[in-house]
């Protein structure tokens, strides 16, 4: 089960500490105003700037650390939750039967008991 996050992190496209950092911009980072992509605004700090390079030269100097920080919690949660998927899918779950979905919320492929929850703690 070792290759397991080195396969969910090439599948995330997360193989190098460059494709971290693309990965986190393109998550980190919405269009505003009224032409999308007039202004870039960081969703981390609240940085707005006009066009793609500055931005990019922001996150570089600003959030690189962050990067890295950000692609691993990715991997763990993708990891983790496609265990889950799969032990749901066996019936081989201790418990309650959920797995996550890539934009963060829980389910399960039965409709739960009343007294079962798909909350993660």
């Amino acid at each position: 089960m070792n290759e397991l996050p080195a396969l969910v992190a090439s599948e995330l496209q997360l193989g190098s500490e460059r494709a971290c950092l693309q990965r986190h911009f393109e998550a980190s980072t919405a269009a505003q105003g009224i032409i999308p992509g007039e202004r870039i605004r960081c969703s981390l700090c609240g940085y707005q700037v006009r066009g793609q390079a500055e931005m990019r030269s922001h996150f570089a100097s600003q959030h690189q650390v962050d990067a890295g920080l950000w692609a691993n919690g990715a991997v763990r949660y993708a990891t983790n939750s496609f265990v889950d998927f799969m032990k749901s899918g066996a019936g081989a779950s201790v418990g309650e039967s959920c797995f996550g979905l890539a934009d963060g919320r829980n389910t399960s492929f039965k409709v739960p008991m009343p007294s079962h929850s798909c909350a993660r703690g």
